[in-house]
């Protein structure tokens, strides 16, 4: 396996076996006191707390909502890059993948057209299973 591939999987059981509370937390500190991201904390800034809906209200929220969405999405992507990884390995060592080698087609294209979207099928599936524990 590659570099890149040792390294996810590291990544993937770091994200799998910190507790989320605890990787909140250290997301947090490392967005306010290393990247002096300080909207953290409220939904809005306060000249937009009691305003009305408009765009700029709603381009606030997003400024300060990205933290939390980051913070939520990091600890279940490590689940669904294990997924991942072992459907595409299973994909790779499926006949139809040998024949678009043997047929000349590079790697990358290989795995682009043929193994990702076909190991893309019980990711999706997963996520059935996982959407309730949002």
């Amino acid at each position: 396996y590659s570099w890149i591939d040792s390294t996810l999987s590291a990544i993937s059981f770091l994200g799998m076996t910190v507790p989320r509370f605890l990787m909140a937390l250290i997301i947090v500190y490392l967005l306010v006191f290393q990247l002096n991201v300080s909207e953290i904390g409220s939904f809005f800034s306060p000249e937009y707390g009691g305003a009305p809906w408009s765009w700029a209200k709603f381009v606030d929220l997003v400024k300060h909502v990205w933290p939390v969405v980051a913070i939520a999405t990091f600890g279940g992507l490590a689940y669904n890059m294990r997924v991942m990884r072992g459907n595409l390995l299973d994909t790779l060592n499926a006949q139809y993948v040998e024949t678009a080698k043997a047929k000349g087609l590079t790697g990358g294209a290989v795995v682009m057209r043929h193994a990702v979207p076909n190991a893309l099928h019980p990711l999706v599936m997963y996520q059935g299973v996982v959407l309730p524990y949002m």
